[in-house]
């Protein structure tokens, strides 16, 4: 199906590897992702124990005791996914009405 053909690829097109404690992981995975920020919060990882490449994937909240990775690219396709869900509903809700 060629809307989720153009998902992955789209997708696919964000890898770029995070590396913690020395072991390279895909950048492109949103759980993956959210399990290092987990680990960070845990304590059981230290900024020190990550590389990442700093001109796409954004370390925030450097200074605070709560730093986490956002990776911009890869949220803008939860937001556009999310948005589209919204734009179905109210089509969906306007031919209802109508």
């Amino acid at each position: 199906m060629k809307e989720l053909d153009d998902l992955m690829e789209r997708i696919e097109k964000l890898y770029i590897p995070i590396r913690v404690k020395g072991k390279e992981y895909p950048a492109n995975n949103p759980y993956l992702m959210n399990k290092i920020n987990n680990l960070l919060y845990s304590g059981k990882l230290k900024i020190e124990d990550i590389e990442f490449d700093a001109d796409k994937i954004e370390l925030r909240d450097r200074e605070s005791n709560d730093p986490y990775f956002f990776y911009p690219a890869l949220e803008q396709i939860n937001e556009d996914i999310c948005d589209e869900y919204s734009k179905i509903k109210r089509s969906k809700t306007e031919v209802r009405n109508a």
